[in-house]
């Protein structure tokens, strides 16, 4: 959580600390860090005609938009594997949208290519390393080759995105989300990744893959989301279907 840099900045991450996977040596590190990403030698993302995932019947009658669990399982739930970078929320939700894509990407090459097309937080409090704002998140998707908008952040706008088959990123305000005070009004990004709605067709609960959680699939109702979501804060849909 930023508290330190009065920037717009997404950060969140509850804990302290960076998690394993940072390279040992400093002549390594250096190595690592230096060497140039080039999102040409990625796979080109899906662009499809239509979304190819069902919405499923629930045991209630109600309705739900794909697996969310099985998808979360296959997405990065788990931020802060590169040294320094805790606070990197916001570019393991766009590693996510290019993995729901087709695209097999890790956060620590996101990372690498965010620090070096000046894409992210750098210098500061670890926490704060690695944070980003949509309009940094807009950059990178597109320079891998996805297309997003940016759209005011409202219920009926998210779950329509996500039925459709496209990729979105929210920023919320992680003390409500997690249900913790020592991390109110601090800014974080999380991906979306289904919609439940009940017997009538209204939006009950949506599914969100938290890295700075550590959950793959975090069921949260729509009244609570209606009060996490950022205030002034848009959130990155993208152009294509991607799934």
């Amino acid at each position: 959580i930023g508290t330190k840099v009065k920037t717009p900045y997404s950060y969140g991450r509850q804990g302290t600390g960076w998690q394993s996977g940072h390279i040992g040596s400093h002549e390594t590190e250096n190595y690592f860090w230096n060497k140039k990403i080039d999102p040409v030698r990625f796979e080109r993302p899906r662009d499809l005609p239509v979304t190819q995932q069902k919405m499923l019947d629930n045991a209630d009658g109600g309705k739900t938009y794909n697996t969310p669990s099985e998808t979360g399982k296959n997405l990065d739930y788990n931020q802060g594997k590169m040294k320094g970078y805790s606070g990197t929320c916001g570019l393991c939700s766009c590693e996510n949208i290019l993995r729901l894509a087709g695209v097999q990407i890790s956060e620590q090459e996101i990372v690498r290519y965010a620090v070096q097309n000046g894409l992210c937080v750098c210098d500061h409090d670890e926490e704060e390393n690695g944070g980003t704002n949509y309009e940094s998140r807009k950059q990178l998707l597109q320079a891998f080759g996805v297309d997003s908008s940016l759209f005011p952040q409202n219920l009926s706008t998210i779950a329509s995105a996500v039925v459709s088959g496209r990729g979105v990123i929210i920023s919320v305000d992680a003390g409500r989300l997690w249900e913790d005070a020592r991390y109110l009004n601090g800014l974080h990004a999380v991906t979306v990744t289904s919609v439940d709605f009940d017997l009538t067709g209204r939006i009950e609960s949506f599914h969100i893959c938290d890295s700075g959680a550590n959950r793959y699939d975090m069921v949260v109702c729509a009244d609570k989301l209606q009060s996490c979501l950022a205030v002034n804060r848009k959130m990155n849909v993208t152009q294509q279907i991607i799934r």
